[in-house]
């Protein structure tokens, strides 16, 4: 199934099949509550393959959690996989992609250590591990990160100015993808389940300013953003921000279709700088795709403000700012 995707911030939960339970894991065995919550907030350790692993990957990261995954990134796909009688692989594609220059970012202090064999001089030692893994143009335009903690893997589309984002396009294998009632895009997996977690706005460049454009489709943001290309929005103005995971529109989604429509009743609460935004429009443009048409507060303050979106009890990711001036 292809699922195109546009400027994509997208967490994946891992929780297991069994409990029902949405972000439970396993503790580790004979870990207290305190640890494992403390290993489930850890970052997610990537390691260059260096010998330990098929040559196709380039990097890879183990569970501590205790859903027992295996993540691999190849050329152009991340691997999930369970070992165990129960074993399950689900991947996920990036579709026509080019060949990206694939590197460890944001190193991180832990090692790791394999002695395979008898042979010292196979062994790998002190081997690096990272907290994100960049892969530059995947496509033309196009970077992807990947990154998380041991509760959740996820990815970033950091989509440059004037470039097409319509390029990007994501294809499950061993799996049929589904959106929840929540608005959650899941992927079916038989001791976890790789969840895209709802709600949050699209965000450049990894944020933390949400994607956003005046209506003649120019950015908003601070003007140092996108340099001749993003200026802040201004009080009283209608804008566009983009999101995903809203749940159920007026029409029922349409599987495989790459066009999607449908408005959300009742309509978000949207907060600027803490003030409440009056919402205009919001509904379903493309899969995965939300539109909110915003007027920013009159009296909202110059500079950088906070933003929030409500629906359903729940709200969108912490932290994400737009630009008012």
């Amino acid at each position: 199934m292809k699922i195109p995707v546009i400027a994509l911030l997208a967490p994946f939960l891992l929780y297991s099949l069994g409990t029902g339970s949405r972000g439970d894991a396993t503790p580790v065995s004979g870990s207290t509550p305190d640890a494992a919550s403390a290993i489930l907030s850890l970052p997610i350790a990537f390691e260059p393959n260096q010998g330990q692993s098929d040559p196709s990957v380039k990097f890879l990261a183990h569970d501590l959690s205790g859903a027992g995954y295996t993540l691999s990134l190849t050329e152009d796909s991340a691997i999930f996989e369970t070992g165990g009688p129960a074993s399950s692989t689900v991947r996920m594609k990036i579709a026509k992609a080019r060949k990206a220059a694939i590197s460890g970012a944001d190193p991180l202090t832990g090692k790791v250590n394999y002695f395979i064999g008898n042979d010292p001089a196979k062994w790998i030692t002190s081997g690096p591990t990272y907290a994100r893994v960049a892969y530059r143009q995947v496509y033309s335009g196009v970077d992807l990160f990947f990154y998380g903690t041991e509760r959740r893997l996820e990815y970033d589309f950091v989509v440059a100015p004037g470039a097409d984002a319509s390029q990007i396009v994501l294809e499950f294998s061993a799996a049929k993808p589904r959106l929840d009632a929540e608005g959650n895009l899941q992927v079916p997996f038989r001791r976890t389940l790789p969840q895209a977690e709802a709600p949050s706005f699209f965000v450049f460049g990894g944020g933390p300013y949400v994607a956003a454009t005046h209506l003649n489709y120019s950015l908003i943001g601070p003007t140092s953003l996108y340099p001749g290309y993003s200026t802040p929005a201004a009080p009283g103005e209608t804008i566009v921000l983009y999101a995903n995971g809203f749940g159920p529109t007026s029409n029922a989604v349409v599987a495989g279709a790459e066009t999607q429509s449908g408005m959300l009743s009742p309509l978000p609460i949207i907060t600027i700088g803490g003030l409440p935004a009056t919402v205009s429009f919001a509904g379903l443009v493309a899969p995965g795709e939300f539109q909110f048409n915003v007027m920013v507060p009159s009296s909202a303050g110059n500079g950088d403000q906070p933003i929030v979106a409500t629906y359903g009890g729940m709200t969108t990711q912490a932290g994400t700012l737009i630009t008012v001036q």
